[in-house]
């Protein structure tokens, strides 16, 4: 899989992703075959060109940030494949036609990974809870 940033790509050519070649829904298609077939593979939860480090928590950490960039790319397809003015006829079922099925969190369940910014809002909501049983207390207390 090739990295490349679509919207400097974009912004480059001023032509829909579905008119350039490389991102032409048929090829795309193809990428998201490859991709599926991919995730059904064992080297997603083991890595065997990692498998050598001596140090497993060094693999690991390296494997989950691969992992979790992958995850941020197949995002940025989806929305870039979702935007209007890239003329993808039908983009939900282009999307949807391979797993992870154009679903980002599956991608990360399937990585085994939390999604980067769930951390956050458990947090925010953690917090909100507490300021709730705060208010609860100073209530009772004025009763």
């Amino acid at each position: 899989m090739h990295y490349f940033d679509l919207s400097k790509t974009r912004s480059f050519l001023q032509e829909p992703l579905s008119r350039i070649p490389s991102t032409q829904p048929l090829e795309l298609q193809r990428a998201l075959r490859q991709f599926s077939i991919w995730l059904s593979g064992l080297e997603v939860v083991h890595s065997p060109r990692l498998a050598q480090l001596t140090v497993q928590k060094l693999h690991n950490k390296i494997h989950q940030d691969a992992l979790a960039s992958l995850a941020k790319s197949y995002r940025l397809i989806c929305d870039e494949v979702r935007k209007p003015e890239n003329r993808y006829e039908a983009a939900s079922t282009l999307l949807g036609s391979e797993r992870p099925f154009g679903q980002v969190h599956l991608l990360w369940q399937i990585f085994g990974l939390e999604e980067e910014g769930e951390e956050s809002s458990s947090e925010e909501e953690d917090d909100e809870d507490e300021d709730e049983e705060d208010e609860d207390e100073d209530e009772d207390e004025s009763e």
